[in-house]
């Protein structure tokens, strides 16, 4: 039944939306999770502190929040942010000692706070005010709104979130999130195009290896960041402008053609590589699968490799932890039930590793709870040195140039707010196996 009323709700009786497409994470998720997770992961996608500067110092009633009663619970489908900063203010003591800190001033009258009048409204109504908010007023990219219309709105997965989930580019890329490439630029038949192919369910497929296919996106990303394709300016033109670019590109460009050998993205971006071993007994069913009409050597992959090889550590609680991980998952490789115990781990490992090392060069730095960041923007630094000396693997490379935000995709694994994909897992687990590696190694 549809219906409105504006009721006053005790701040501790409100429950933020988990599911917002802003930052989605697990239906479980407290609201302390979600305000630290905001605060210290994706504070881009939140901008608390900006609000919190807006806000001024008195509460401004003329905008309410609006609330859907779920199972007994009020979740605050739109005014997430506000409601959060008053949660925030009213328990900053325990969020600082979890490292997740804002800066203010004057925000009394928040503190104080005991209730605060609220739009009470059906499922339905929430979901169309917030379309109309945030789908058509413009406040979500291009991706969340994507993702509003397919897990709230049921519509069909679009090729824009296949394209994201099997690639990541779109949301490394910010240049990508835009109306015009969605609708204008990575489309079937742009794609098809190109020699990439497009399945009744938005899978996709390349009749390239997987160097050109990678070198092919780049491509795409560089025109648009270059403003060779712009919404002025060669419109939807992109094998024209591929062409123009690179002229080696150009010459290899061919249509997508079902018939020809071709590879699925997630054989590609899972960095599955060819060999010439004879024996197939182990190869992946899927992988021969989207070798279609290929008379080649069936592919053999290192998909089912965590870490992407075997890690020879010094004893430490690192390798204490990389044996017991890598036990559970060759105990259990084909049971997807454990995909989250893996995902998580990865997070765990890099934390100790964490941990350790601050023990060695910084102990200040253990006083706080928060260490992974620091951790990791180290380890970039001091393997971007030592690349000169070492070849990475192609992912690790991706990483040290700032093309994978490895930080923020352990925390959604962390708070269980993206899929646990064996495929994308393994490919994670492969930059952190060489970051534990660079550190712990056996001499």
């Amino acid at each position: 039944m549809r219906g409105q009323d504006i009721q006053k709700i005790k701040i501790n009786d409100l429950k933020l939306w988990s599911e917002n497409p802003r930052d989605p994470l697990t239906s479980e998720a407290s609201d302390f999770e979600i305000i630290s997770n905001a605060i210290t992961e994706n504070k881009n996608k939140w901008n608390l502190q900006k609000l919190m500067g807006e806000l001024g110092e008195f509460y401004d009633y003329s905008e309410l929040p609006i609330v859907v009663e779920v199972n007994g619970q009020n979740i605050v489908y739109d005014g997430n942010r506000r409601v959060a900063l008053i949660k925030y203010l009213q328990n900053e003591k325990k969020y600082i000692e979890k490292g997740a800190k804002l800066k203010h001033k004057n925000k009394q009258e928040f503190i104080d706070l005991k209730k605060i009048p609220c739009n009470i409204c059906s499922l339905d109504i929430a979901l169309d005010s917030i379309e109309r908010k945030h789908t058509n007023g413009g406040t979500w990219n291009e991706l969340e709104r994507e993702y509003f219309k397919y897990i709230h709105r049921k519509e069909v997965k679009s090729l824009f979130i296949s394209l994201e989930e099997a690639t990541g580019i779109i949301s490394n890329n910010p240049k990508l999130n835009q109306r015009f490439v969605k609708e204008e630029v990575l489309t079937r038949s742009n794609l098809e195009s190109i020699g990439i192919g497009v399945d009744k369910d938005n899978n996709l497929f390349s009749i390239y290896d997987t160097d050109f296919t990678k070198t092919l996106f780049n491509e795409i990303n560089e025109a648009i960041n270059n403003k060779d394709i712009t919404t002025r300016h060669n419109r939807g033109k992109i094998k024209e402008v591929l062409s123009s670019r690179n002229s080696d590109i150009g010459s290899k460009l061919k249509n997508y053609d079902r018939n020809l050998p071709n590879k699925s993205f997630d054989e590609i971006y899972n960095y599955k590589r060819n060999t010439t071993d004879t024996d197939t007994s182990n190869i992946d069913n899927k992988a021969q699968k989207s070798v279609r009409g290929s008379n080649r050597t069936p592919v053999t992959t290192d998909e089912d490799i965590l870490f992407g090889k075997k890690l020879i550590l010094k004893e430490s609680p690192v390798n204490d932890i990389y044996r017991a991980i890598e036990k559970i998952y060759n105990t259990n490789k084909n049971s997807k039930e454990i995909l989250p115990i893996i995902a998580m781990s990865l997070r765990l490992i890099l934390e100790v590793g964490a941990r350790i090392y601050y023990d060695e060069h910084d102990p200040n730095q253990n006083k706080k709870d928060q260490l992974l960041k620091g951790f990791l923007d180290i380890a970039k630094k001091e393997m971007k040195i030592d690349s000169t000396d070492k070849n990475y693997l192609a992912l690790t490379s991706e990483w040290l140039d700032t093309k994978i935000n490895l930080e923020a995709i352990l925390a959604k694994y962390a708070h269980g707010s993206i899929s646990y994909d064996k495929g994308t897992i393994l490919k994670h687990s492969i930059i952190v196996g060489e970051i534990i590696a660079f550190y712990f190694k056996k001499d």
